[in-house]
């Protein structure tokens, strides 16, 4: 940020404005989790991130895949489906956008911590019961 008329003093002054404002979120869901959003539709997957521990200490781990609503004011984002139990935590997402007769909404793979890679069907997940 230098160049003719943007004296030190100034880029001081807009960096310490840049630092201070604080942007509003959308949507949230509170999970310990990596995130990869949906390439062809509204829709946002989160795996439960390995070496990070929750608030319940859980050592579950699972995959979920939430409804991305703009329309909707609330800053929640429902389920789209039930969540998917997985051996072990993830250390990567990724929706890829490969869509199939049989999977309309792309493919999701995941990087296990045990070195392994899941491919998941997002179809099968959204809209299936909501597991407790």
């Amino acid at each position: 940020l230098g160049g003719r008329g943007f004296s030190g003093h100034w880029r001081s002054r807009l960096w310490a404005r840049m630092g201070s404002y604080q942007h509003p979120y959308v949507k949230q869901v509170n999970r310990c989790a990596t995130v990869a959003f949906s390439p062809t539709a509204p829709f946002i997957a989160t795996g439960t991130m390995a070496g990070a521990i929750d608030l319940s200490f859980s050592t579950t781990a699972c995959l979920e895949v939430f409804r991305l609503d703009y329309s909707n004011p609330s800053t929640d984002m429902p389920l789209a489906g039930g969540a998917v139990a997985a051996n072990e935590r993830f250390h990567r997402l990724v929706w890829g956008p490969l869509q199939t007769e049989g999977m309309p909404h792309g493919l999701i793979a995941g990087g296990l911590v045990d070195g392994s890679v899941n491919l998941y069907n997002p179809a099968r997940i959204i809209g299936s019961p909501l597991r407790a």
